[in-house]
């Protein structure tokens, strides 16, 4: 007798625009609390006396520095996302999970913000905001190479070239910022540079791949 068992055939990709939509559209507000959560952040210092509220405001500037960097790198993935969903017609079980952990990095965002704007001067706070910018970049990139592997789940007209663009444009963010994390170590201004610089970096590949 034989007691093989048959091997399983993969979970199927379901065929469903409403349901595309849905997972789109979550993910949409997720990111879009989290960019709001980053104001939330920052908070001003009870005062005694109002003519400090001036220079109190001003110390803020950690803060405020932080939150754009962070409003910048949320944007990015966002557009990333916006990029590699424009591709993808299906989706399985496996792809909503690792959406689910790519919004949940997201999400977690605000923390490490207001981390480094309290602590920003610290090498501690700057490669615990970096890793955490790097790992949400990362998991995004998996989301990504699951959908595009074997054009698993991509729309049957998207082109070679197209798949290699969204990848090396996935690459940036997180590549700026793990490349800022031994410069911590160094000085504290340059991996703050660096992220300044990543929404240059990005447009300029978006710019090259387009052409």
């Amino acid at each position: 007798m034989n007691t093989t068992r048959p091997t399983p055939h993969p979970t199927p990709a379901t065929y469903d625009e409403l349901g595309l939509e849905r997972i789109v559209f979550f993910s949409d507000a997720v990111i879009a609390i989290a960019i709001t959560l980053l104001a939330i952040e920052i908070r001003l210092p009870p005062l005694e006396d109002g003519a400090r509220l001036v220079p109190a405001l001003w110390a803020l500037w950690p803060s405020y520095l932080s939150f754009a960097i962070s409003f910048l790198v949320i944007g990015t993935y966002w557009i990333a996302h916006h990029n590699m969903f424009e591709h993808i017609d299906r989706y399985t079980p496996t792809l909503i999970w690792l959406n689910l952990f790519f919004l949940l990095c997201v999400a977690f965002t605000p923390f490490p913000t207001a981390i480094v704007g309290e602590y920003g001067m610290l090498a501690g706070a700057q490669i615990f905001y970096a890793g955490s910018v790097v790992v949400t970049g990362v998991v995004k990139l998996i989301l990504w190479w699951y959908a595009a592997h074997n054009r698993r789940l991509l729309e049957p007209e998207t082109t070679d070239a197209q798949i290699r663009a969204v990848t090396m444009r996935g690459f940036v963010t997180p590549a700026v910022f793990l490349i800022s994390i031994p410069f911590a170590l160094v000085h504290p201004a340059i991996p703050i540079v660096l992220w300044i610089s990543t929404a240059m970096i990005y447009g300029l590949t978006r710019l090259l791949f387009r052409r």
